[in-house]
């Protein structure tokens, strides 16, 4: 635990750091410092086949945050996300009802190409993830695994597309439930004037383990995102996340968040990172304990 909250809190306290420093820099020679900071309240609803037939819901928050460097076109980031939630019945387990919350974090690092029309982002990741599962040293505690992949933006002056391939290898309990398969995201970010909108889709597959060994599992996710900016830094969003996950053609369920929050960005103006590290698969690995 003590690993988990150090990481977080880092991150926290050089992205409070950089900000104050770095406000007005735009950069250091050839070299640019970007970045951002995010805090939202989350409303979430979620459902299991395998809870009662029950739809409940809990509040809860997300944090994370964004530190990077462009050296004349070769780009690397390290990025860290959470989310942490009250349930409806706080006396149960999570896979009794449903997952606390689920962590990321990652390195990124690639080259950002200059082409006649808008400019070409292509690069690679590595990651892990931190999700709730039986094999923890503690109940209700947290286990950690290993994602990886490719990712590329393709940006324009108001808009972007930008995809994600990767592999996650998310282990809950060992021989019994995981996920370990191949994920993939895309998405849609637009600008109009103040208005910052992103759509994106993500979906994974363990064929050989989820619910249970030598079974298939997959997941969903579709998220939506309106940002209104505030100040040249500062940018209020609503934003909607909707997660469905099958196992086996036996159990199913789905994990709804409303977010209402604010973004800070710091460092050179107008760079928004659209290719974050995911933590979807070690969420669907927690889901699959409390489907088994």
């Amino acid at each position: 635990m003590y690993f988990q909250f150090s990481t977080f809190t880092g991150v926290a306290v050089a992205v409070g750091l950089l900000t104050g420093v770095q406000a007005n820099a735009q950069s250091i020679g050839s070299l640019g410092l970007f970045g951002e900071g995010y805090l939202a309240w989350d409303q979430s609803k979620y459902y299991s086949s395998d809870d009662d037939d029950e739809t409940l819901d809990g509040d809860g928050y997300s944090l994370g945050g964004v530190i990077g460097l462009n050296y004349n076109g070769f780009i690397a980031y390290i990025d860290a996300n959470k989310f942490d939630r009250d349930l409806a019945d706080e006396t149960d387990d999570f896979d009794q009802e449903a997952p606390f919350g689920a962590r990321s974090y990652g390195l990124h690092a690639g080259y950002d190409f200059a082409l006649p029309q808008g400019n070409l982002y292509a690069g690679a990741f590595y990651g892990k993830n931190e999700f709730q599962g039986d094999d923890a040293a503690s109940p209700n505690g947290y286990v950690d695994g290993d994602l990886y992949g490719i990712e590329a933006e393709y940006r324009f002056s108001n808009y972007s597309v930008f995809a994600q391939y990767g592999r996650a290898d998310m282990v809950g309990d060992v021989g019994d439930t995981a996920f370990d398969g191949d994920f993939m995201r895309v998405g849609f970010n637009a600008n109009i004037d103040r208005f910052d909108f992103v759509m994106d889709y993500e979906s994974g597959r363990s064929d050989d383990i989820f619910e249970d060994s030598g079974d298939w599992g997959e997941y969903r996710t579709f998220g939506v995102e309106l940002d209104y900016q505030v100040t040249d830094r500062v940018s209020a969003y609503v934003a909607y996340t909707d997660m469905d996950f099958d196992a086996n053609d036996e159990d199913f369920g789905t994990d709804q968040f409303v977010s209402l929050g604010v973004r800070v960005a710091f460092g050179e103006k107008g760079r928004r990172t659209n290719l974050t590290t995911t933590y979807m698969p070690g969420l669907a690995a927690a889901w699959a304990e409390n489907l088994d």
